[in-house]
C-alpha cells in the first residue's frame, strides 16, 4: 500500500506539471516544475512519495513522522475543498490530477496510517511540531516572492488579513494534529494484545 501511495503522489505531481504545460503560459519543463514547486500540495506530495517510498523499500518510519503526513495531507484536502475548489473548475485531465492530489492522496495516506503506521508515543504537544513544515513552506514562498494561493498573497491582502489567514491555517494544523493523536490512542486501544 505504501508503494501504491508513493506512486500516486509522484503521478499526481507529474500530471499537474504536464497539465500546466498543456494549458500554456509557461514554457518548458523547468519553468513549469519551478512554478509547481510553489504549491504546498505539490511539495507535500513529494514528501509523501519519499517517505512512503522508503517504507515500501523496508525502512521504518517514526510514529511522529507518519502522523505528520496525515496532518499535512488532511490540510491539503481541507484547504482545497473548503477554500479553493468552489472557485476552481478544472477541465478534464487537470480535474483528474486535482482529485488525485487533493482528495485521493489524503484519503489513502489516512487509510495507510490507520492500518499500518506506528502510533505509539504520540502526544498532543506534538501537534506544534507538525507546524514546522507549513511554517517552513510559508518562509520559502515569502523568500521567493511567489504566493500561489489567493488567501496567502501579502500584496493583495495586506498584513492584517494575511496575519488572520495564517493564524487560521496554523489553528487548522493544530486542530488536525490533536485529532490525529486522539485517533491514534483509540486505534491502539482497539488492537488485540
Amino acid at each position: 500500500m505504501a508503494a501504491a501511495i508513493a506512486l500516486l503522489a509522484l503521478g499526481s505531481i507529474v500530471a499537474m506539471v504536464k497539465t500546466s504545460m498543456l494549458a500554456g503560459g509557461l514554457h518548458g519543463v523547468a519553468s513549469t516544475a519551478w512554478c509547481a514547486a510553489g504549491y504546498f500540495s505539490t511539495l507535500t506530495a513529494l514528501i509523501v512519495a519519499v517517505d512512503l517510498g522508503s517504507v515500501a523499500a523496508g525502512w521504518a518510519i517514526p510514529a511522529r513522522r507518519a502522523a505528520g503526513l496525515v496532518v499535512w495531507t488532511a490540510m491539503i484536502a481541507a484547504v482545497y475543498h473548503l477554500i479553493l475548489a468552489p472557485f476552481w473548475q478544472a477541465p478534464g485531465v487537470t480535474n483528474a490530477a486535482d482529485v488525485a492530489l487533493h482528495s485521493a492522496l489524503p484519503a489513502l495516506v489516512l487509510l495507510w496510517w490507520a492500518l499500518y503506521a506506528p502510533k505509539r508515543g504520540l502526544r498532543h504537544a506534538m501537534a506544534f511540531g507538525w507546524l514546522v513544515w507549513p511554517v517552513t513552506y510559508a518562509t520559502y514562498v515569502l523568500v521567493t516572492g511567489y504566493w500561489p494561493y489567493p488567501f496567502a498573497d501579502p500584496a493583495a491582502l495586506g498584513p492584517g488579513r494575511l496575519s488572520v489567514n495564517v493564524a487560521l491555517l496554523c489553528a487548522g494544523v493544530l486542530g488536525l494534529g490533536l485529532l490525529v493523536t486522539v485517533a491514534a490512542r483509540r486505534l491502539q486501544s482497539r488492537r488485540p494484545s
